[in-house]
C-alpha cells in the first residue's frame, strides 16, 4: 500500500511570524501542552533508597537499582519503572544475590546491567517479553570471573560493557549473534572499559588507560579504539554517546578543575563549563541528536551535587533552579543528579534526595516533549529559528529516510512522517511563542 502524504497551502507573501494565518486555511485547533513534572520512583519491597541510570527514547520507562529486602535474604537489586507499571524487580542471575541495572533498548524491553553470583558477577540482558536475565558471559582467560555490562543499544540486541579476561580488565561488545568480543585498549593501556554504545550498535564510547593517564575513546569496527584526548591535565572519561555514534561526552580534568565535554570530530572535545563556583562537573548523558546534555555538578566546596541540564542555547543550567522557571515544584527535592537523558530529549533519570531519602526519579514534558513540542532548538521559545528548522524536515518528510535528523524531532504527532499535521500543531506551539 502506497502512503500519499499531502503538503499543506501555503500563505503567500507573509512574514514568517504572521505564518500563524495559515492555521486558519489547515483548520487547526491549539493543542493541549502537558506540565513538565518530576516523579519520584519510589523503593522496592523491603527498601529505602532508588538510583535512576538509564531511560528508554521517549522517557516512558527508566532502568536502575534499589535496595531490596524480603524473606529469602536482602541485596540491590536491579529495578525497571514504567509509567504504567511503576517499578519491577528484574531479579537476579541463577545463584545470584543483587544486581543493577545500567542501560535500556529504545522500546523499553530490553535492559542491561551487572548481577553478582557465587563465585563473582556477570552482565545480564533481561527481556521485558520473557522476563529472563540472560547471563552474557565473560571474556576468555581471566583468573576470577568479572563481566559487567553498562549500556544496551536501540534495539536491545548488542550490549557494551568491561570484563576481565587472560591481559586484565577490557571493554567488551556482545551481540545476540556473535556473543562476546573484547574491544581491546589504546596504545600502551592495560584495561578498558566500554561505557556507552550508539542506536546502531556499530559504535561504542568509554575510557582506557594510557601511558599518559586515562583517556576517553571512540570505537568502532573500523578504525579500533581512538584517544578522544583532553581539555587539560592527565585524564578524561567518555560516559555516553549519541545516536548516530557522532557525539560524546563525558568529563575531563581542564584549567577550571574538572570539566564535562562534548566531542565530535569536527570539534574536538569541547569544555561545558561549570556552574557558578563549582570545581566539578561530569556530563553523563545526551539526546539522540547531540544537543541536548545532563550531567552532575559539585556544589562550591563539595557540599554536595546538583544536576545540571546544557544546551548550546541555554547553556548550562542549575536543574534545581531551573526546573522552577519550568514550572516544576521542587518542595522537599533536591535534584542531585542527572544520569541519562532521553533520545528524544524530553526525560531525565537519575537521583536526588525527596524528603530525606535518596530517590530515583523521572523530569518529563523537557524540550519538544509534552510541554513545548515545537521547540525544535530547546530554547525555551518557538520562533522563527525552530521553523527553518521545522520547513527543512518538512521538506524531507519520511523519518525514515537517512537525512533526517536523528529521532525526527519535528513528527510532533508521531506518525514517522513530517507533514500537514505536524504543520498544524507547529503553528499553534509557534502563536504561543513561549514555552509553558
Amino acid at each position: 500500500m502506497n502512503t500519499i502524504v499531502s503538503r499543506p497551502l501555503r500563505c503567500q507573501g507573509i512574514s514568517i511570524r504572521s505564518a500563524a494565518c495559515c492555521a486558519s486555511v489547515v483548520g487547526w485547533a491549539a493543542s493541549s501542552l502537558a506540565a513538565v513534572t518530576i516523579t519520584d520512583l519510589g523503593i522496592l519491597t523491603g527498601g529505602t533508597n532508588s538510583y535512576g541510570y538509564g531511560v528508554n527514547a521517549n522517557g516512558t520507562a527508566v532502568v536502575g537499582t534499589a535496595d531490596h529486602s524480603d524473606d529469602f535474604g536482602s541485596g540491590d537489586r536491579a529495578f525497571r519503572w514504567t509509567v504504567s507499571g511503576g517499578m519491577q524487580d528484574l531479579g537476579v542471575l541463577d545463584g545470584g544475590a543483587s544486581s543493577g541495572a545500567s542501560g535500556i533498548s529504545y522500546d523499553g524491553n530490553f535492559v542491561t546491567g551487572t548481577s553478582g553470583y557465587f563465585g563473582g558477577t556477570h552482565a545480564f540482558r533481561w527481556n521485558a517479553g520473557s522476563g529472563i536475565m540472560e547471563d552474557l558471559g565473560e571474556l576468555p582467560g581471566g583468573s576470577f570471573h568479572s563481566s559487567g555490562g553498562h549500556a544496551i543499544n536501540a534495539s536491545g540486541d548488542t550490549v557494551v560493557g568491561n570484563s576481565y579476561s587472560a591481559v586484565g580488565y577490557r571493554a567488551f561488545r556482545w551481540r545476540a549473534v556473535g556473543g562476546i568480543e573484547t574491544l581491546g585498549q589504546l596504545p600502551g593501556g592495560f584495561n578498558s572499559n566500554a561505557m556507552a554504545v550508539n542506536a546502531d550498535g556499530t559504535i561504542a564510547a568509554g575510557l582506557s588507560d594510557s601511558p599518559n593517564g586515562n583517556r576517553a575513546f571512540r570505537w568502532n569496527a573500523v578504525e579500533g579504539m581512538k584517544s578522544l584526548g583532553i581539555l587539560a591535565g592527565q585524564a578524561s572519561y567518555g560516559w555516553a554517546i549519541n545516536g548516530d555514534g557522532t557525539v560524546i561526552v563525558g568529563k575531563s580534568d581542564s584549567v577550571n578543575g574538572t570539566e564535562g565535554f562534548r566531542w565530535t570530530a569536527a570539534t574536538g572535545m569541547v569544555g561545558l563549563g561549570l556552574l557558578p563556583g563549582s570545581p566539578y562537573g561530569s556530563a553523563h548523558g545526551v539526546s539522540a541528536d547531540g544537543s541536548v546534555i545532563v550531567g552532575v555538578s559539585a556544589l562550591p566546596g563539595f557540599v554536595g551535587y546538583h544536576a545540571f541540564i546544557w544546551t548550546s542555547a541555554l547553556g548550562m543550567k542549575d536543574l534545581q533552579t531551573y526546573l522552577p522557571t519550568l514550572g516544576v515544584d521542587l518542595t522537599g527535592w533536591t535534584v542531585s543528579q542527572a544520569l541519562a537523558i532521553s533520545a528524544d530529549g524530553t526525560a531525565i533519570t537519575g537521583n536526588g534526595v525527596h524528603n530525606g531519602k535518596t530517590r530515583a526519579f523521572i523530569i518529563r514534558g523537557l524540550f519538544g516533549g509534552p510541554a513545548c513540542p515545537a521547540d525544535l532548538n530547546h530554547d525555551g521559545q518557538v520562533d522563527d529559528a525552530d521553523f527553518v528548522i521545522f520547513l527543512a524536515a518538512y521538506n524531507i518528510l519520511d523519518c525514515a529516510d537517512q537525512s533526517m535528523p536523528a529521532n525526527c524531532p519535528a513528527d510532533l504527532n508521531g506518525d514517522h512522517f513530517v507533514d500537514d499535521a505536524d504543520f498544524v500543531l507547529f503553528v499553534g506551539a509557534y502563536d504561543e511563542l513561549l514555552c509553558p
